[in-house]
């Protein structure tokens, strides 16, 4: 019979007509035990989120919507990784390499720097996330240039 939940909602056992746990009551707690932990350490504090749009963005570009086939610039958690999607033209004047494209904010953010392959032009280009948030490009993106980082995947501090 299901007696009280523990702290992450899972129902706890026990064998009332006994007054003792018996094995299977015992090996069931202990598989929810095992859940419960897992399912606690997963979603503390790294819950799904919708899609939002970058904080902190540098002003020398913006969302490419001349084509509703391409997605704005934005991020959201997944089972503790945080993605990143969009694409963006640069305006008139370019940005230079390793300026910061925006800051993701705490709790979106790596332990550690990851580079990923995106796309400038029709040219494949290495983007970086740093672990204090800073989004790069490590190469510079010339004014009128569409840039793209769809499918950057990372685990969140």
């Amino acid at each position: 019979m299901a007696t009280a939940a523990d702290a992450n909602g899972i129902p706890r056992y026990d064998e009332t007509d006994s007054g003792a746990q018996t094995t299977f009551s015992g090996l069931l707690n202990l598989g929810l035990g095992w859940v419960s932990a897992v399912l606690g350490g997963v979603l503390d504090g790294k819950t799904n989120t919708a899609w939002a749009s970058v904080p902190s963005r540098n002003s020398g570009y913006a969302d490419y919507s001349s084509n509703p086939a391409f997605t704005p610039v934005t991020y959201r958690r997944r089972n503790g990784d945080v993605q990143l999607r969009g694409t963006a033209l640069v305006g008139g004047s370019a940005i230079a390499s390793g300026a910061a494209l925006f800051v993701l904010p705490a709790g979106f953010r790596p332990t550690h720097s990851h580079r990923f392959w995106g796309i400038v032009g029709s040219t494949p280009t290495i983007f970086e996330v740093r672990a204090n948030g800073v989004v790069i490009c490590v190469s510079q993106l010339g004014a009128g240039t569409i840039f793209s980082i769809d499918g950057f995947q990372f685990g969140a501090a």
